[in-house]
């Protein structure tokens, strides 16, 4: 027998519960997925090209800087210093596309929660879970407090997702992500001190993080290597697909009830 899709399957399903249906985010958050998933092979594709060709580039200079002198001690100093030069436009590319790819698989984790939060009020009926009152004077939460209100209310409605092993590192993304959008990467920037205290401890414990020095700044500048944004869109993924299975769970019948 062929395996059924995610979608074929939902497709097939009923409601358990009655209330109004909108567009299941189970159907999107595949496709999201796996749009990123390309977009980051197509980003290593372009830089190994960048890297080659800046590698080349530089080297072509330096030989040209090299014709220029004739002493050995001054030749050595060109050479170090366009080494140093291509080394660090190398890692300053590098750093701003996996910077950028990282905050984009937050930004997808964070839509796909607003999503399922929006579809599970719409399939409760009205006097379960209500939703919480919103004053136009309050900012709604954001990062992770918006995150656990969506589990509690998820909880509420006996979406069973609960506990997330994926918290901790859930947690130390956001900070990854509002370094880089917040204060340019630059930790000692974070407003809070608990912040700063965390990422550095989440970078000393996780591949692909890593800290330069900056100037003056006594933690440095965040840099973000192409083996943690992958396994971000991993760890992302894997929680959705829970959170998804618990919903369909939740509100849909099996076939076999059909």
């Amino acid at each position: 027998m062929n395996p059924v899709s995610l979608s074929e399957r939902i497709g097939r399903m009923r409601p358990k519960s009655g209330g109004g249906i909108v567009e299941y985010p189970g159907h999107a958050t595949p496709f999201a997925i796996a749009t990123l998933r390309v977009y980051g092979r197509v980003l290593s594709a372009q830089l190994d090209k960048f890297l080659e060709e800046n590698e080349l580039e530089g080297m072509q200079e330096m030989e040209k800087a090299l014709a220029r002198v004739e002493e050995p001690q001054e030749q050595s100093s060109v050479v170090q210093s366009y080494r140093s030069g291509i080394e660090s436009k190398a890692l300053d590319v590098q750093r701003y596309a996996w910077s950028t790819f990282a905050t984009l698989v937050w930004a997808n984790f964070e839509s796909s929660m607003d999503l399922f939060r929006i579809w599970v009020e719409n399939s409760e009926p009205s006097t379960n879970a209500p939703r919480e009152p919103q004053k136009r004077s309050n900012r709604p939460p954001q990062g992770i407090r918006r995150l656990n209100c969506h589990l509690d209310y998820f909880q509420n409605c006996n979406v069973n997702i609960r506990p997330v092993a994926e918290m901790d590192y859930l947690c130390g993304l956001y900070l990854v992500r509002n370094t880089i959008v917040h204060a340019n990467g630059l930790i000692d920037r974070l407003d809070k001190e608990t912040d700063r205290t965390d990422l550095v401890h989440f970078i000393k414990e996780e591949d692909g993080l890593s800290r330069e020095p900056f100037g003056f700044e006594k933690h440095g500048l965040l840099c973000v290597h192409r083996s943690f944004s992958i396994r971000a869109l991993e760890v992302t993924e894997a929680f959705l697909n829970k959170l998804n299975l618990a919903v369909e769970s939740r509100y849909f019948a099996s076939d076999a009830s059909l």
